[in-house]
This record gives structure tokens, sequence and C-alpha cells, in this order.
């Protein structure tokens, strides 16, 4: 029998977002990690392994998509979930290559 992971990053420069995502999660019975930034995002999952990260796509000192292709780098089997307010045709046109190559879930 397989144990599933109950460990999940949220990203996110949004801190009200941040807090309402973990404390939704923390009720399901996850254990969600918080990040500020990308780069923050970043160095905790260097740190510690997440089987799925919950990103935003505009956040500064990184943004959620070279996050993204960092994080696969290190570990390509970490499921990732990108959302944003604001997307724009390139920022479309990057996760639709994430999307048809696994990387990413939309």
């Amino acid at each position: 029998m397989t144990t599933v992971s109950k460990k999940i990053l949220i990203v996110d420069d949004e801190k009200s977002l941040r807090e309402i995502m973990k404390k939704r999660l923390g009720k399901l019975g996850y254990n969600p990690g918080c990040a500020k930034n990308g780069k923050e995002g970043l160095e905790i999952s260097e740190r510690k392994k997440f089987p799925l990260i919950l990103l935003d796509l505009r956040m500064p000192e990184m943004d959620g998509i070279e996050l993204c292709i960092r994080i696969k780098e290190r570990n390509p089997e970490t499921v990732i979930y990108a959302f944003s307010g604001i997307v724009t045709e390139a920022e479309l046109e990057l996760m639709s290559f994430f999307v048809s190559r696994s990387h990413l879930k939309c």
C-alpha cells in the first residue's frame, strides 16, 4: 500500500492568499508550507521535497514560470499547479509548452 504525501508548497506574493490556502488545506489534512516569492519557494523546495506545488505566475524576485523550470530540473516528478490573476499571451504560450510536456497542470 502506498502512502500519499500530504506536503504541499504554496508560493504566492500575496500574504492573504497564502494564509487562506494554508488554512483551508490544513483543514483538509494537508501539511502546507508557504513561500512569499519564487526565490524563497525555490530555496524551500531544495531543502524539502514537495510532491505538489501551487504557485502564482507573477511574483517579485523570480516569477512562477522560472520557478517551475528550476523545480522541474531538480524534481521532474513534482506536480505544479500555476495560477494568476492576469496572464499575458507569452505566459499562455509557455504554459501550453509545459502542459504538453506534463510539467504543469492548468
